[in-house]
């Protein structure tokens, strides 16, 4: 293999620009092109009740796309060659394709090898109608410019793959095109060459094409490296041309491409060009041809080298900048999709022919293998998945040379040409597939573990990703060999089955098996504790309840936004200060789902009691006989329970801070117990309080009595001592 780097040192002599003043011995080689040759596509006036026919040739497999404007309605047929034959004689409009209207597009296929008619029929209209169409095909017809000699002769690689008859298109991007050719013997004359052409001379032209994609729009570059020989004194020196396809006119100035050489005119067209030195060859020959390329933010840099072994230095004779702002991406490109905008195709070569300026020249002799290497995004090397022995680019021809593979390798002689495909085997497509989908949750993106290998397939590979049978997501690598995690977007909870498929350059797909996986309804928790508020030195026992998701769980938590040192279900909070405190729990199923939840907490400090009691008597012969009790508290959880005491024991139990106690004569013991929601008490001190009769009242009482008595006593005795005196 080959490695080549645009940073490998230049070793050549100072040279002459090919466009130098005369008499410097620059030589000035322009090597010309087929950008006259486009896709079908014309303008014209048709008059009422007349049509016009458009031919066409498909090879099987092939399909057909056009586009039709008018600036009236009109009928628009697609017909094969005994459909239109009849339509000429009958009138009688049978067809593949019909559609009436001003602008109309179709693609129509794939169909089998044959001459085919796009009709534009003016029935419609009572007035000229003007119409403008274009025609091609898809794949695209490599014998749209040479289907026999003249012709440039070598291998081509179209983006066009002829699998037993059936044509299929391709497209490869690589960032390296090498060219590899052994020349064991070659003369060539012509007797009337072009001005300034050797009649002697030929040359070996690699022809690859560059696309560049900017913020703006899309550009396409041709990209010519050529050794030129003259055949009598084995003489040799390399060129280089870069046109711009990305018109139908190429058109580059001083300010948009810079190099050794300058632009110059080829007809209407301008183009890059640079030429070296000559130098002395001899046969046999072995020559490497190398393009690559490096990409900046608003320029391409082309390198153009040779070298003569695998193992030799390469010698980069020209290093070119094509300037164009904000690119996104570049690559050399091979596409049997479609033309590009110059008309020719995107397409690589190593083909001989004349020696330049359009020369059609004769091999006497002609003995060559050759052999085309792509360097793709990755790194990885590759043949080209099928060549023909014929070029088309560029307008040097050969007479009379043929390439057929020879134990596989494209050889080069002197013969009446091969138009056939000259094919590359690339055997039975099949991918081997490890597909692996964990369980996850349905607000998760799903993960699907992929690795894959596949065989006899032409890169680039696109995958598509099917979800109980409908596409989901798909990406395209270069890789044969692919290893990584794709993510889907997250799916409703349910069971799924996955399914891959591989599908290759030429269209080929291969499968995986199906595989069935499981999305979990999203988990949820909620957070459960024995109370909301507590006391100092009161512990809140906290426990989580998680559902759904996929278990095992892990569990987290945090108070007041620290996290705890606990990875359990269940929390017992015991805080050390008084406050209000935010609980977060925080749980992570087996599939990476996180859900959280909080709740707050107060923590009061202890309670504090302050009582106040207020005596009085119950009536005049009592002294301290009734107690009032009136308890304020601070902190501790409301609400409160207050149990009564009466030297000491329990004689009431109340929700009210208040009490009236009936006391007993003699020493009374109060006190009061108040116990919070979570079963903090406090206890007040004793309160003693003296009942006594009042003996004041009573023993006026008893003194009244006894003067009454007396009184009587006396009224009684004055009484008995008149009825005795009588």
């Amino acid at each position: 293999m080959l490695k080549v780097a645009l940073q490998t040192a230049i070793v050549l002599a100072v040279l002459v620009l090919f466009t130098g003043p005369a008499g410097t011995g620059a030589y000035s080689i322009a090597f010309a092109s087929h950008f006259n040759l486009q896709a079908n596509s014309n303008s014209f006036v048709i008059s009422p009740n007349y049509s016009q026919a458009i031919s066409i040739q498909l090879y099987t497999g092939m399909n057909a796309s056009f586009q039709v404007s008018s600036n009236a309605t009109v009928d628009v047929y697609f017909m094969t060659l005994s459909q239109y034959s009849n339509f000429q004689s009958t009138g009688a409009a049978q067809s593949i394709y019909h559609s009436e209207g001003t602008y109309i597009t179709a693609n129509i296929g794939p169909l089998v090898n044959g001459t085919y008619y796009l009709v534009m029929d003016n029935d419609v209209s009572s007035q000229n109608v003007s119409v403008s169409y274009s025609l091609s095909t898809v794949p695209v017809n490599v014998y749209s410019y040479h289907s026999s000699l003249p012709a440039p002769v070598g291998i081509a690689d179209y983006g066009v793959m002829n699998s037993s008859g059936t044509l299929h298109p391709y497209r490869i991007f690589y960032r390296e095109a090498i060219g590899i050719a052994q020349i064991y013997s070659m003369q060539a004359y012509n007797s009337s060459p072009p001005v300034g052409i050797s009649p002697y001379g030929a040359s070996l032209q690699q022809n690859v094409v560059l696309q560049v994609n900017t913020t703006s729009g899309n550009y396409e570059y041709w990209l010519q490296n050529v050794p030129s020989f003259w055949t009598n004194n084995e003489t040799m020196y390399f060129a280089d041309n870069v046109w711009n396809l990305s018109a139908f006119t190429s058109y580059l100035s001083n300010q948009t491409v810079s190099g050794k050489g300058q632009v110059g005119y080829s007809g209407n067209d301008t183009y890059y060009g640079y030429g070296t030195s000559p130098q002395p060859y001899s046969l046999p020959l072995t020559l490497y041809l190398i393009i690559a390329y490096t990409q900046g933010p608003n320029s391409i840099n082309v390198g153009f080298g040779y070298a003569y072994s695998q193992n030799s230095q390469v010698t980069w004779y020209d290093n070119v900048t094509i300037y164009e702002h904000a690119i996104v991406s570049a690559a050399l490109e091979v596409n049997g999709y479609q033309t590009n905008p110059g008309g020719s195709f995107y397409d690589s070569e190593l083909v001989f022919g004349g020696e330049g300026s359009s020369e059609q020249t004769n091999f006497n002799q002609m003995n060559s293998t050759l052999s085309m290497m792509y360097v793709l995004p990755n790194g990885t090397v590759i043949s080209p998945p099928a060549i023909y022995g014929f070029g088309s680019d560029t307008a040097e021809a050969a007479d009379n040379l043929q390439t057929k593979l020879v134990n596989g390798i494209p050889n080069v002689t002197v013969g009446r040409g091969n138009f056939e495909p000259l094919g590359r085997s690339t055997g039975i497509f099949g991918a081997a597939f490890s597909i692996n989908v964990p369980t996850v949750d349905a607000g998760m993106s799903v993960p699907v573990h992929l690795t894959s290998s596949e065989s006899n397939g032409i890169a680039p590979f696109t995958y598509y990703i099917y979800l109980n049978g409908i596409p989901v997501y798909n990406f395209t690598t270069f890789l044969s060999q692919y290893a990584g995690t794709i993510s889907i977007k997250p799916m409703p909870a349910g069971t799924y089955d996955i399914q891959v498929e591989a599908v290759d350059a030429l269209g080929r797909v291969a499968h995986s098996n199906t595989y069935t996986f499981t999305v979990n309804p999203d988990p949820s928790i909620s957070i459960s504790s024995n109370v909301s508020s507590t006391d100092l030195g009161f512990p809140v026992g906290l426990s989580l309840t998680v559902s759904n998701g996929t278990p095992p769980y892990t569990y987290q938590w945090y108070v007041n936004g620290q996290r705890l040192a606990t990875d359990s279900s269940s929390l017992e909070f015991n805080p050390d200060a008084a406050g209000s405190y935010i609980i977060k729990s925080v749980v992570i199923d087996s599939a990476g789902y996180t859900v959280l939840s909080t709740t707050n907490i107060t923590v009061e400090s202890d309670p504090k009691m302050v009582v106040t009691p207020s005596l009085s008597s119950s009536g005049i012969f009592y002294v301290n006989n009734i107690a009032e009790f009136s308890v304020k508290l601070q902190g501790g959880v409301s609400p409160f329970n207050y149990t009564w005491y009466l030297n000491g024991n329990p004689v009431a139990t109340t929700a009210s801070p208040l009490y009236t106690y009936a006391l007993g004569i003699g020493t009374n013991s109060l006190q009061v117990r108040a116990t919070d929601s979570v079963g903090y008490s406090v206890v007040s001190q004793p309160v003693v309080v003296n009942t006594t009769y009042n003996y004041l009242i009573i023993g006026a009482i008893v003194a009244a009595i006894l003067a009454i008595i007396i009184i009587i006593v006396a009224l009684a005795a004055i009484f008995i001592k008149k009825r005795t005196l009588h």
